[in-house]
């Protein structure tokens, strides 16, 4: 019998990767849409952009507001790491304008993008807006619709949209959390001038809906999509094996009450479609589907792509559900399966510390894989394949799914298949073929099943914003 080892070191990886979709080009093509909004005035959104090349301290503000109801709504947005920097409402300005807006902040290098919103539908007017003192945008309109999503069934992975708009309307929207913070924004979608942006919460927040320009300020209606299929994505690595495992899972998920049809497509797949991509469209990557399951070379919070590269999942700029989303760098995912070697390596099961050191957990100046994900599964050890014996992969990447549909729990669904490949294959290499297998979880998240792909996320700042961890030989439990 022939023992391949799933090598901790990448080789040569020349194949270009498959990739086996849950949903097809248009994740909500079979879904209904609602209109929870009509006849919405589409206001113009004030946007200044710009790069630096060294840290510097900027000083915005708003002023020479026009009208004396005139009320700014001023945001910082870090377009290279997709997340709001700062927002303010009123703030001391020159002229005394207690309606203004002025953010004072130091700046790493990067490129960012300044929003001036109104406050609410009475407070438009113009305004112009400075920076370190200097004019940068000269009287010009500011409005947008704040539309109030507390009490509507929205929930994470469903999307807003603007809908038949009116002659030479270009709709340009924002969208706020139930802090008030900026976490996505959207131009054009669904090769319209429409706007489009996934919700990542349930319940709460407001949708701004703005202008592109004064001179496509419109009418407009809002429309809602919910996302009720679960959507997932077998992202394969270069061997003939890599695929077959991919294939039965999809196949196995494919095969079920709420999983849409598999859609199959080649793509050589680097780094950037974990890394703020979305890929052909806004909902074709990795972060707009529920459960990711890769397979491939992998070591430590790594797993290897094509020509050599790879993607460190646990990098401070992994995507893969981070609650600093956008429609850049979108986020819906909620679990990941790894078949690699020692990509879930637990290093300790009792000080939590390397969770941070290694990229896992959040903290306040680095965003961690765990901002939005709820469970990953995979190897804590080498993961070993047998191929002669009938390909060990696929035998538990269709357990594995067939599990998950059944109802059992992420985590023991992972155990299960593990153990009967152990005794399905036993003795053909080791005590521990194919595995020591892993997980790392949210502690309120460990009994969770697909069934939950809907639930809330748990994010750094949550006081349930604790781990477990689990690998074999732990124990007959829960991870801890």
């Amino acid at each position: 019998m022939i023992a391949l080892n799933r090598a901790k070191i990448i080789g040569l990886l020349f194949c270009v990767v498959l990739i086996e979709n849950g949903y097809g080009w248009d994740r909500y093509s079979n879904e209904t849409e609602n209109i929870i909004g009509t006849g919405i005035s589409a206001t113009n959104i004030i946007r200044y952009s710009f790069i630096l090349t060294s840290a510097q301290s900027c000083d915005f503000y708003t002023d020479e507001i026009d009208n004396s109801n005139g009320d700014t709504y001023l945001y910082i947005w870090s377009n290279s790491e997709n997340r709001q920097i700062a927002k303010n409402d009123d703030g001391i300005v020159p002229s005394g304008n207690p309606w203004a807006s002025r953010i004072i902040v130091t700046l790493a290098p990067g490129s960012y993008t300044v929003f001036v919103r109104a406050y609410g539908v009475f407070s438009i007017a113009n305004c112009s807006l400075f920076r370190n003192g200097t004019k940068v945008v000269s009287s010009t309109r500011f409005g947008g619709y704040v539309f109030s999503l507390y009490g509507r069934a929205i929930g994470e992975g469903d999307r807003l949209r603007t809908r038949n708009l009116s002659a030479n309307g270009d709709t340009y929207c924002l969208l706020l959390n139930s802090n008030g913070d900026l976490v996505g924004y959207n131009d054009d979608a669904d090769g319209s001038l429409a706007s489009s942006i996934m919700s990542q919460w349930g319940g709460g927040g407001n949708f701004i809906v703005g202008a592109y320009s004064p001179g496509s300020e419109c009418v407009c209606d809002i429309g809602w999509t919910e996302d009720k299929n679960l959507e997932f994505i077998s992202l394969c690595g270069p061997e003939q094996r890599n695929v077959n495992a991919g294939a039965a899972f999809t196949s196995s998920m494919s095969n079920g009450n709420n999983h849409n049809p598999a859609y199959t497509t080649t793509l050589e797949a680097n780094a950037w479609q974990f890394q703020g991509s979305r890929l052909s469209n806004s909902d074709y990557g990795v972060d707009n589907a529920d459960m990711l399951w890769i397979f491939t070379h992998g070591a430590p919070g790594f797993i290897a792509m094509r020509n050599g590269s790879g993607v460190q999942l646990t990098g401070s700029l992994s995507s893969c559900g981070g609650a600093d989303r956008n429609e850049n760098r979108c986020g819906d995912l909620e679990y990941m399966a790894v078949l690699s070697c020692e990509t879930v390596k637990i290093k300790h099961s009792q000080s939590f510390n390397w969770l941070v050191d290694d990229g896992w957990k959040s903290t306040s100046s680095k965003k961690g894989l765990f901002e939005g994900l709820h469970y990953i599964v995979g190897y804590h050890s080498t993961e070993w394949s047998n191929n002669t014996a009938g390909n060990s992969d696929s035998y538990i990447a269709g357990h594995y799914a067939s599990k998950l549909k059944t109802g059992t729990g992420i985590w023991q669904a992972w155990r299960e298949c593990n153990e009967e490949a152990s005794k399905e294959y036993s003795g053909w290499f080791n005590s521990f073929s194919p595995g020591m297998a892993s997980a790392i979880c949210l502690d309120a998240q460990k009994d969770e099943k697909l069934s939950d792909f809907r639930s809330a996320d748990i994010i750094l700042g949550n006081s349930n914003y604790l781990f477990r961890v689990w690998w074999y030989g732990t124990g007959d439990a829960p991870p801890n």
